[in-house]
């Protein structure tokens, strides 16, 4: 199978995604973040990411919208 790019298609001049806090317990993962896409509609996420990593690699995974502006 072929390796994909580690990039988002978005049609986008800017993608930020910062994290303002992350904790762990066990396999659980949580953190809460901001995604920002400059598009020519621009969108900026606040949300909470849930993930449940397994060998190192995330299994499954939740996210939370807190706020979307547009």
């Amino acid at each position: 199978m072929p390796k994909r790019p580690n990039r988002l298609n978005l049609d986008s001049s800017l993608v930020e995604f910062r994290i303002l806090e992350s904790m762990a317990a066990g396999p659980i993962v949580i953190t809460r973040r901001i995604d920002r896409f400059l598009t020519r509609q621009p969108l900026t996420w606040d949300g909470i990411g849930v993930f449940f990593v397994k060998d190192g690699k995330i299994k499954e995974w939740s996210g939370y919208t807190i706020r979307v502006q547009r």
